[in-house]
């Protein structure tokens, strides 16, 4: 079973996703970098509004049941399953979130198998059971989901009540099938893919999750596709590191996971040390505009980060986003929020590649 972890960041009143996977690690394959977008728009016409919640959670809803029960959820490209609180739970984190109601839905059906996620020194933990989801208008049946009934302290100060992952089955815990994969095989979308447009600042809206393919009001330039070394995460070669002209790592080919749930930049301990050398530990709110660029480089594409994006401005306080995590079975990045508010993210699921494009900023 994979376990996940969460860390916490405490940002002025908020907390902020940091990452939760530990990773489960496969060998990567051979693929061609760069394909550019000449043609093709798919383009479904349901879309799932987000909230951003001060540049550190992202999060909109879903409905499960007959009548539908509406819950907020991360929508995570960092794992593969559905979990929501469910009624008996009595842990704090369920005071603070509503929570399934099974004897409430006509379209529940049973399972019980016993679900546990890890997430560090936390968990989740429930049964699993079966009901139709309401995922952007689209009704998924025999959704299989985790009914948790203890949700640890690490949840409490977040706005989503649960997880929806949107990666892909291998990583599942206990192998069941991610909602998106079983919306497009009922028939639901004509094109696995889905995109996210997440807002530049603090409260902003108009972030949004396309599902069924990418629309073009969000971003602007051509798209560049990149392959998956395996279809897992959301994983692909970067060629390179750096800050502003100085290239550090150009010399080795290094894993970057594309991660919706994950609000920062995280990356290997010794990777992020050398970052660090050029940015700011502690950003001075009245300086951004004074530090540096940094950049990740894809086959031959440059993809720069400006010092708007990876500080965040929480309120007056300004963070530093970007992180090491000790003990990532890969070496590399998790790129995370502060790369998809820079770029439109294209999650290509049936050809297993992601793209990206300049988001369109207001």
């Amino acid at each position: 079973m994979k376990s996940i972890i969460l860390l916490a960041l405490l940002a002025t009143a908020a907390f902020a996703f940091v990452s939760r996977e530990s990773f489960d690690y496969y060998a990567p394959i051979d693929g061609k970098i760069g394909i550019p977008l000449s043609h093709g728009h798919y383009l479904d016409e349901n879309g799932i509004p987000i909230t951003n919640f001060l540049n550190a959670q992202f999060y909109g809803p879903i409905h499960i049941g007959n009548p539908p029960q509406e819950f907020t959820v991360i929508f995570d490209t960092g794992s593969s399953n559905l979990w929501i609180p469910t009624k008996g739970c009595k842990s704090v984190a369920c005071l603070t979130h509503p929570k399934y109601d099974p004897s409430a839905s006509s379209t529940y059906e049973k399972n019980g198998t016993e679900m546990v996620i890890q997430y560090g020194k936390g968990k989740v933990a429930g049964t699993v059971g079966i009901d139709v989801v309401d995922f952007g208008g689209y009704k998924v049946k025999d959704v299989y989901f985790g009914m948790m009934t203890q949700v640890s302290a690490n949840f409490i100060a977040t706005k989503a009540a649960g997880i929806l992952g949107l990666a892909y089955q291998k990583i599942s815990v206990d192998h069941l099938p991610p909602v998106f994969d079983l919306l497009f095989k009922q028939g639901l979308i004509s094109q696995p893919i889905f995109s996210f447009y997440l807002t530049k600042n603090p409260g902003q809206e108009g972030s949004m999750l396309t599902l069924g393919g990418y629309d073009k009001q969000y971003f602007e330039g051509e798209i560049k596709y990149y392959p998956l070394t395996n279809d897992t995460y959301y994983i692909i070669d970067v060629a390179d590191f750096g800050v502003g002209n100085t290239s550090l790592g150009a010399n080795k080919t290094y894993s970057g996971i594309i991660d919706s749930g994950t609000s920062l930049i995280v990356g290997s301990t010794d990777l992020v040390n050398e970052l660090l050398k050029y940015l700011p530990a502690k950003p001075d709110c009245k300086k951004i505009s004074e530090y540096p660029t940094l950049y990740f480089t894809f086959g031959k594409d440059t993809y720069a980060i400006g010092p708007d994006y990876y500080i965040i401005n929480d309120l007056g306080a300004c963070l530093l986003g970007v992180m090491a995590m000790e003990g990532l079975p890969f070496e590399g990045f998790i790129l995370g929020d502060v790369f998809i508010r820079k770029y439109y993210s294209i999650f290509d699921y049936g050809g297993s590649r992601v793209g990206f494009a300049n988001a369109i900023q207001k």
